[in-house]
């Protein structure tokens, strides 16, 4: 027997099923306008030039503009939603200012590439995508620069990634086991002379400080003061010497003030006590 379909009383409620199904085409006819209102915004704006010149429109794409953002709110397309991936040490509220996205804004009026311009100011952040994600996500991938060294300077203090670029200058405590290079272009050639002594640990670990002197060689200060003078060139082979004299005599153990390894063929030592002219010698009795 075939049933028949009775119209549904009146004041009866719409089933689930049939309230999801218009709220979804009720959603679908907002997000059409919105989009169809951000062309016409488009258009016009497109067509602005001789308009404005003509005399004609006065202020109506900020108008459209306006009535875009409108539709675009009610079908949902503002931002309710802001991924940020790869923070470690960077600020997140730093980071969140130089995005620029406000949540509950218009979703197309966010620029991705111009936040990912400001991220890229930023000294922590060394690569960045932004995407705006429909409806009403905004994704952040963000990769930081690795602490490598602190880099003194005219007096100030910065942290530097292995290629020299400066990450920041505050709060540098949490960073004091990095090694210190000194002086004007040690940033650039940080690298250099930290891999120079990662080669040899049982100097490294004894390094205070690493210094370049006029752009042109290193010198080291160990942890009892003892500096190191290198040559300017052939810097390796000075530190193996240094490592040799070290297991054999204990020469940064030594009483001295400064060691110069900048000539190969022989070894200049500055004691931290000049001795006196005459000391050790008997004096006469009277």
């Amino acid at each position: 027997m075939s049933r028949r379909k009775h119209p549904p009383e009146r004041g009866a409620k719409p089933r689930p099923r049939a309230l999801a199904s218009a709220r979804a085409r009720g959603r679908s006819r907002r997000v059409r306008a919105a989009l169809a209102g951000l062309a016409a915004c488009l258009l016009l704006g497109g067509a602005g030039f001789p308009l404005w010149h003509g005399g004609f429109v006065h202020g109506a794409i900020d108008a459209a503009r306006a009535a875009v953002e409108r539709a675009a709110l009610g079908a949902g397309l503002g931002i309710a939603r802001i991924e940020i991936r790869g923070l470690r040490h960077a600020d997140a509220d730093t980071v969140q200012r130089a995005l620029g996205a406000t949540m509950r804004a218009p979703i197309y009026a966010f620029d991705p590439e111009a936040a990912r311009e400001r991220l890229l100011a930023l000294g922590w952040v060394e690569s960045a995508a932004v995407a705006r994600r429909l409806p009403d996500t905004i994704h952040v991938d963000i990769r930081e620069r690795r602490p490598f060294a602190l880099w003194q300077h005219n007096q100030r203090l910065h942290l530097i990634d292995r290629a020299g670029a400066v990450i920041t200058g505050e709060r540098l405590a949490r960073f004091g086991a990095l090694p210190l290079v000194v002086g004007r272009g040690a940033d650039d050639r940080a690298a250099e002379i930290v891999d120079l002594l990662s080669a040899r640990e049982a100097l490294a670990e004894r390094v205070a400080a690493a210094m370049l002197v006029s752009e042109r060689r290193w010198s080291l200060r160990f942890d009892n003061g003892v500096e190191v003078r290198l040559p300017e060139r052939d810097t390796s082979a000075a530190l193996e010497r240094l490592a040799a004299l070290q297991a054999r005599h204990s020469i940064l153990d030594r009483k001295l003030r400064a060691i110069d390894l900048r000539l190969p063929d022989r070894l200049i030592v500055r004691l931290l006590e000049p001795v006196r002219a005459g000391a050790g010698k008997r004096g006469k009795k009277t």
